[in-house]
Order: C-alpha cells, then structure tokens, then sequence
C-alpha cells in the first residue's frame, strides 16, 4: 500500500510538472525544422493536450457505464453496488479534474499566443 501511495505521489507531480511546463516549452522555441519540414510548437503542443484529453474523457466515460452496469447488475450484492458507485464517483471526479485541466492549459496558450 505505501508503494501505491509514493507511486501516486510519484505519478501526480509528474503530471503537474509536464501540464506547467508544456506550455513554457512551447513558447521558447516556436517553430523547429526537422527533415526539411517546419514544425509549430504551439500547434503540436494543442495537438497532444487534445488528442490526451480525448482518451481520458473517453476512459472516464467507460468507466463510468461499467460502474452503472455493475449497479445494475448486481442489484441484490450490496457490495457490487457500493463498487459501482465508487467506480461512478471516481469517473466523474476523474472527468471533472480533466476538464478543469484542459481549460487552465487552453486558457495559458491563449495568454502566451494572444
């Protein structure tokens, strides 16, 4: 259990250190050229922050029909139910925190792009 825990610990500062830095690094250098081609930061970094955005929006609403089918499933384990709502609880704090993530990113690259 305390591995899971340093393990979490571990994995959040992990994400808040790249969510604050993306941008930072995206307004250093604007443009590299890389084969002949000529990269936009700007446009790659919104690119990633979407594309992630999508799968864990995708992830969280998974997880939350699996929690809504395990209550109604299993109606009568009292315990199945109370792990179908924590599972429905978590998807939608998950979601919540995603979103609020996707918002403070696109409202720094309008900031710094502006």
């Amino acid at each position: 259990m305390l591995y899971y825990l340093d393990m979490k610990r571990f994995t959040n500062t992990l994400l808040a250190a790249f969510l604050c830095a993306s941008p930072v690094a995206a307004a250093a250098q604007r443009y590299v050229t890389v084969y002949g081609n000529t990269i936009d930061l700007q446009q790659f970094m919104g690119n990633i922050v979407s594309l992630g955005t999508r799968w864990i929006v995708g992830l969280t609403t998974t997880l939350f029909l699996i929690g809504a089918f395990m209550m109604v499933l299993f109606a009568g384990q009292q315990t199945k139910v109370d792990l179908g709502k924590k599972i429905m609880t978590g998807a939608l704090t998950g979601l919540a925190v995603v979103m609020l993530s996707y918002a403070i990113i696109e409202s720094v690259f309008y900031v710094i792009y502006s």
